[in-house]
């Protein structure tokens, strides 16, 4: 089968598959929507994709066939409402028999929960209760995926996860991104998306964006296209070792290093503007003592005055002088911590 270049969405870029001649599939487009602003540039209304997606931010989604509920069996959220529940339950029989200092702070938090769920501002106060609830009001055809059943919801299929573990190895799959991925594999996609994505802010995203680029790394490999905005952050390719081989520890000094660089670089335009403003006051104070003291008969009044301005810009430099040495040190210390943290020996 010849190789065909695939047909990219408007706003996104196309990541072709490898050796798309190794397998004659028919076309399966999959979607993964996450919640980032680039979710808008989906092709949602372009029937030929079908749209995956991910947790509590994209359950109101305008359009989805299956939704990926991954936080782990015992992890969900209980919300107010659970915890009250949970509660009552550790405390045992009616609230009305506990201890007055028990009962009392009890039934007033109660109250307060009653009271206040129902204002429109306050609507996620019972917090993943009414999440999951919604999530129990989702029919067939549409899936719901979670690690253990969803007890109520029609929809609910428990993802396979021991088989996929197996298969793909279980340390890849650090998010609901590469739940979704996996399972696109497993179902022969052809055409793979990543909307609203990017995986690029904090230790978890950074972890998230190792798995996530693995199992992209895998469909390209099966011969899938990897469909993604421009200037997605899934497009990064990280430099491998021994190139610059970072935690994020390391870059995150490496981000201190460039705003301090920047900050003592301005001070020392300061400081040489301050050293050149001395330099001209000390010029005149000398020209006025030593040339001028018998013509002016104001002379001395003169040098007074300018010599307090020398002295308060000379106060002024040591000032500068010391901002610029305080940060050339604090250049070294990130300096030093980046390169304990950085495989390679020149990071830069």
């Amino acid at each position: 089968m010849p190789e065909t270049s695939p047909v990219g969405v408007a706003g996104s870029e196309v990541v072709e598959g490898y050796r798309r001649d190794l397998h004659a599939l028919p076309s399966r487009k999959i979607g993964i929507l996450g919640t980032c602003p680039s979710r808008m540039l989906a092709p949602l209304g372009d029937a030929s994709w079908e749209f995956w997606t991910l947790g509590p931010g994209g359950k109101d989604a305008n359009r989805w066939e299956r939704l990926f509920e991954i936080h782990g069996a015992g992890s969900w959220p209980v919300g107010a409402k659970g915890l009250f529940d949970k509660l009552g339950q550790l405390l045992g029989g009616d609230s009305r028999a506990w201890p007055p200092g028990v009962r009392e702070p009890y039934e007033a938090l109660v109250n307060v929960f009653n009271v206040r769920k129902a204002e429109p501002n306050l609507a996620g106060l019972e917090g993943f209760d009414g999440y999951l609830d919604d999530l129990r009001k989702i029919e067939p055809p549409k899936i719901v995926y979670t690690e253990r059943p969803l007890a109520g919801c029609k929809a609910n299929v428990v993802y396979p996860r021991d088989m996929m573990f197996e298969k793909y190895g279980r340390m890849w799959f650090s998010s609901s991104i590469a739940y979704a991925a996996a399972l696109a594999l497993e179902e022969n996609v052809t055409d793979l998306g990543f909307w609203g994505i990017d995986l690029e802010s904090g230790e978890e995203y950074r972890v998230q964006f190792t798995g996530a680029k693995y199992f992209i790394h895998l469909a390209r490999l099966a011969g899938v296209n990897i469909h993604m905005p421009k200037g997605c952050a899934l497009l990064r390719d990280p430099n491998p070792y021994p190139d610059t081989f970072e935690t994020s520890l390391a870059q995150i000094c490496d981000f201190k290093l460039r705003v301090l660089g920047a900050l003592k670089e301005q001070a020392g335009r300061e400081y040489d503007v301050t050293a050149a403003n001395l330099n001209g006051r000390e010029g005149q104070l000398a020209l006025l003592r030593e040339n001028l003291k018998d013509a002016l008969p104001d002379a001395e009044a003169r040098a007074a005055e300018i010599d307090k301005s020398v002295e308060a810009l000379k106060a002024h430099l040591h000032e500068k002088a010391l901002a610029v040495q305080a940060m050339q040190g604090e250049i070294n210390a990130f300096d030093f911590m980046r390169r304990l943290f950085v495989i390679h020996g020149d990071p830069l």
